[in-house]
C-alpha cells in the first residue's frame, strides 16, 4: 500500500493520469449524459496534468518546492475547469453556434444540422441542439455544421431542397441523402422541445449510416 501511495504522489504519474483522463471521451462514446460527464472529467484532468507538469518543472529546477501548495492549486484549478464545463452545458447561450462558411455547396460525408429561425419547431429545440452539437464536435473527429436553411446562401439553398423537415440532421453519401428529423410536435401540432440525448444519438446514427 505504501508503494502505491508513493507512485500516486509522483508528479509525472499524476500528469500522465490527467492526460489519460483527457483522452477518454475521444474513444468512449455511450450516450449524451455519460459522454458529457466524461468530457467534464477529461478537461479537469487536462488542467490537473498541466498544473502538475508545471509545478514538477518548478520543483526540479528552482528552489520553489512547496509540494502541498502545488497539489492544492492543481486541485482547485481542475475543480474550476470542471465548473466552467458544467456552466457551459447548463447555459447553452454561451456555447458556439457552429455555423460555418456557406458560400459552397453540400459536401459528401459532412454532417449538417439544419434549422430555420422562422420555424417554431426548430427554435424550441435551439438549446438542446446546441448542447448536442457542442458535445459531438469536441469528442469526435468529424465536425458538425449548423445551417439555417432560410439563409440566402449557396449552402442554405442547397440544403433547403434536400431536407424533408427544416429541423433535420443529414449527410450526403454516394449522392444519396440520409437524414433524421429532430424537430417534433405534439398531437395537436404544437412545437415540442426535442431532448438533447435524442439529437446527440441522431447525429451519431447519421455519421455511422
Amino acid at each position: 500500500m505504501k508503494n502505491v501511495l508513493k507512485i500516486i504522489k509522483k508528479p509525472l504519474i499524476n500528469a500522465l493520469v490527467g492526460m489519460l483522463l483527457f483522452a477518454m471521451p475521444f474513444f468512449i462514446h455511450i450516450n449524451f449524459y455519460i459522454d458529457m460527464f466524461l468530457v467534464i472529467v477529461s478537461y479537469a484532468g487536462l488542467t490537473y496534468a498541466w498544473c502538475t507538469a508545471i509545478f514538477y518543472i518548478l520543483e526540479e529546477f528552482t528552489q520553489y518546492k512547496d509540494h502541498k501548495k502545488h497539489l492544492k492549486i492543481s486541485n482547485i484549478a481542475s475543480g474550476c475547469t470542471a465548473m466552467i464545463m458544467i456552466i457551459l452545458f447548463s447555459f447553452p447561450s454561451l456555447l458556439p453556434n457552429y455555423t460555418g462558411n456557406e458560400s459552397g455547396y453540400v459536401k459528401e460525408h459532412t454532417i449538417y444540422v439544419t434549422t430555420n429561425h422562422e420555424c417554431d419547431y426548430c427554435e424550441i429545440s435551439k438549446e438542446t441542439r446546441k448542447r448536442a452539437v457542442f458535445l459531438y464536435n469536441i469528442t469526435h473527429d468529424k465536425n458538425v455544421q449548423v445551417v439555417d436553411v432560410s439563409n440566402d446562401t449557396n449552402l442554405g439553398r442547397s440544403l433547403n431542397t434536400k431536407v424533408k423537415i427544416f429541423g433535420s440532421i443529414l449527410k450526403v453519401k454516394n449522392n444519396e441523402v440520409k437524414q433524421i428529423p429532430y424537430s417534433r410536435g405534439t398531437s395537436d401540432k404544437k412545437p415540442l422541445k426535442t431532448p438533447t440525448s435524442y439529437i446527440y444519438k441522431s447525429i451519431y446514427d447519421i455519421e455511422k449510416s
